[in-house]
């Protein structure tokens, strides 16, 4: 336990770093800051928690390359200012490694071609179109341990995740997702690219770890179950386990980017995980909570998982920080 001396000090400078950056506190900016209202962001953190021993821990089990992309997002976290810096060229590639400047050259040199194979209203993602949100990385024998189970997009949006899901021979795809405006271009977005419908569904609530709902602004822009509003559209929310208590499928595999609020939703799924152990890829730049959190919750559940960490964006230093937890493939 901190002393009261060590505790004066935090506060000292937490309340010196509000007054020097007022508007910039609680600013939503990629993995620099958290998305309002889902935990503390890094800066945060790392004055009232033990981050090195954080780092420690998320470390366990992984790649020396894996060690080293969290090193560098530990130095991102400390080092950067929260948002508006300069430094000469694009801020958001300034910090890639060599590693990752030449995946950005690979994934520019495909996109024109990704663009021929995929039709889509809306920005074409790397993470999305060129890495299958982690799958290209994975073995033939994950790939196959997926098929023809239920898949799962949280934070469906409007449908790319959808289109790439579908090249994996799912039995069934449920699209999940805040926005009731975004359904009517998901399924635009598959006829356009002669893919079934009825093998969706596209489901209208935000995932957590307990039952409530949520009123928010259906803006048809990427939203958070924190985005709430006095007035407008009320929004279920749900838990995993509770939509798909009744499933006549195993899931295999549930794919999970949604803005900061990953850790209560893996919470919310701990049924699925134990029964099913399906396949995740979790985007956990958001705050700390998910960068730190999600990895050692899976592994205290000791369901024999392996993981990796990868960033699926090699445009950007900060964006699509993926937690990939592969199942125990020789237990199906």
């Amino acid at each position: 336990m901190s002393s009261p001396v060590t505790c004066l000090y935090k506060n000292i400078i937490r309340h010196l770093y509000k007054k020097a950056f007022p508007q910039e506190y609680q600013t939503t900016r990629y993995g620099i800051v958290n998305i309002a209202g889902f935990g503390d962001n890094f800066k945060e953190f790392q004055m009232h928690n033990n981050m090195l021993a954080a780092i420690d821990e998320l470390k366990q089990g992984l790649s020396e390359e894996e060690k080293e992309l969290i090193d560098n997002k530990h130095k991102h976290f400390v080092f950067l200012p929260l948002k508006n810096f300069y430094m000469g060229e694009d801020r958001y590639g300034y910090f890639l490694t060599k590693k990752e400047q030449i995946e950005k050259e690979k994934w520019f040199t495909a996109l024109p071609e990704i663009k021929k194979q995929y039709s889509f209203t809306g920005k074409y993602f790397p993470e999305v179109f060129f890495y299958h949100h982690g799958l290209k990385l994975l073995p033939s024998s994950a790939i196959s341990y997926i098929k023809d189970k239920f898949f799962i997009d949280c934070g469906a949006f409007h449908g790319d995740s959808c289109i790439i899901m579908n090249e994996y021979s799912p039995a069934h795809v449920y699209a999940l997702e805040l926005l009731p405006s975004a359904k009517e271009i998901l399924f635009n977005n598959l006829a356009k690219n002669n893919i079934n419908p009825a093998n969706f569904s596209f489901i209208n609530c935000g995932v957590s770890n307990e039952e409530s709902s949520v009123t928010l602004t259906d803006t048809k822009n990427m939203n958070t179950i924190k985005s709430v509003s006095n007035s407008g559209i009320e929004v279920p929310i749900t838990t995993l386990d509770t939509l798909f208590k009744d499933r006549k499928n195993k899931i295999g595999w549930i794919k999970m980017d949604i803005e900061g609020a990953a850790c209560n939703a893996i919470q919310g799924a701990i049924n699925i995980l134990k029964e099913d152990k399906p396949l995740l890829t979790v985007a956990i730049y958001h705050t700390p909570q998910e960068f730190f959190g999600i990895k050692p919750f899976i592994e205290s559940l000791n369901l024999g998982y392996t993981f990796m960490i990868r960033n699926l964006n090699p445009t950007s230093s900060h964006l699509e920080t993926t937690l990939i937890c592969i199942p125990p493939l020789g237990n199906e």
